[in-house]
């Protein structure tokens, strides 16, 4: 006899789905033991991974464009300014700088954008790292998302990036907004999985919307 991975009620050692829930057992059932909390004594099974890293670059490409042209037109603006229309050559280069520099400060605030943050989601937990100098980590457990949405821009397709978007039943997180990810729907697809066992190790499937 062992007990069911959903429901934890005694069954069959061949059995292929539970006669009390009518849950179907196999791969996924080595899954939803990970969610379960487990009797003093006993070894954890490995959490699995689904994702780690930084968003892509890709995510922000049109940003980064405007801030490379802003900062290209800033390089060639001053001796069009003055050759072209006659401004004073210091008012020219000014004005330059001011788009030189600005185009620089939006490509750094981009990269930090992207450097400072980081996602690891998990088969049951969705961890958010966020900081450059300090560190923040915010933590969401799976079974208490209540649905994800998965959206790519014409861009994101052809770039090959996607954003996934969790709603959540928690008073700090209501909304997550996972961007840059690999563009494939492995990980949506993963993260689905995921979520039903989840929901159904702990018993919440009637809170879901």
């Amino acid at each position: 006899m062992k007990p069911c991975p959903f429901c934890a009620e005694e069954i069959q050692d061949a059995a292929i789905k539970c006669r009390h829930c009518g849950s179907m057992l196999g791969e996924t059932a080595a899954a939803a033991v990970a969610s379960r909390p487990l009797a003093s004594g006993t070894e954890a099974p490995a959490v699995v991974a689904i994702f780690k890293g930084a968003p892509s670059w890709k995510a922000q490409f049109w940003s980064e464009v405007a801030a490379i042209a802003l900062g290209v037109g800033g390089l060639c603006g001053a001796p069009i300014l003055h050759l072209s229309f006659g401004v004073v050559w210091n008012w020219a280069l000014i004005a330059g700088s001011v788009a030189l520099g600005l185009g620089g400060c939006w490509l750094l605030y981009l990269w930090a954008a992207r450097a400072t943050l980081k996602f690891l989601i998990t088969t049951r937990t969705i961890d958010v790292e966020s900081g450059l100098l300090s560190k923040n980590i915010e933590t969401l457990q799976l079974w208490r998302v209540r649905d994800i949405e998965f959206h790519q821009t014409m861009t994101d397709r052809l770039l090959g990036v996607s954003r996934v978007r969790v709603f959540a039943h928690d008073v700090t997180t209501p909304q997550l907004l996972l961007w840059g990810l690999p563009g494939s729907r492995t990980i949506f697809e993963q993260l689905q999985d995921a979520l039903e066992i989840a929901r159904r190790s702990r018993n919440v499937l009637g809170l879901v919307e």
